[in-house]
């Protein structure tokens, strides 16, 4: 199965609404519609329903032509909604494997966005688009595809950002064909 991992497009802040809340803005929409051009054409889209992520895939689906499948197991890792000013540096320990008060344990996400994947893995579609989040995202190919550096990828991801992986569920692991490997160029 060749899996495209997406992470959303950026969102339009709005300091009356938790994170989890706020919708694309209008370079969030433009930067959703390039990434969809570049995609390949899925036989399944997958998206967290969170705004950011959901209006992302929509963007992807008009393009594509299929239908967007919501699963709240792609969302954002769970408990992190407070904007402190030390987020990044926290998100980045949390992505590199240590616990932080309050936030989902690190397997707890994996697990969820791997039986979400599994899910449309034993359905035998050939090609998977998935809209998620930048932690989740990192963790499960840390997980699955054995980054290296998980905080560093994290770091590094682009609003949007799309990546490949030639993958098949195994029953502990995936089997991960290749590396992931970026599919564009941030907009």
């Amino acid at each position: 199965m060749r899996l495209v991992l997406v992470r959303h497009a950026a969102s339009e802040p709005d300091p009356a609404l938790p994170a989890s809340a706020w919708p694309l803005g209008d370079e969030g929409r433009a930067a959703a519609r390039a990434l969809a051009a570049l995609l390949p054409a899925p036989d399944v889209l997958l998206s967290s329903p969170l705004p950011k992520a959901a209006g992302t895939a929509a963007a992807i689906a008009r393009v594509a032509g299929v239908p967007v499948r919501l699963d709240a197991r792609l969302g954002e890792t769970r408990g992190a909604e407070a904007w402190l000013d030390d987020h990044r540096r926290r998100a980045a320990r949390y992505v590199a494997g240590e616990p932080v008060a309050g936030w989902e344990p690190q397997a707890d996400a994996v697990a969820r966005v791997d039986a979400a994947l599994r899910a449309v893995a034993a359905s035998g579609a050939a090609t998977v688009v998935a809209v998620t989040h930048g932690r989740v995202l990192a963790l499960w190919l840390a997980a699955a595809a054995t980054l290296p550096d998980p905080a560093a990828f994290w770091a590094g991801l682009r609003y949007p950002d799309a990546w490949a992986v030639e993958a098949a569920p195994g029953r502990q692991r995936w089997a991960v064909g290749s590396p992931p490997v970026r599919v564009q160029a941030a907009p």
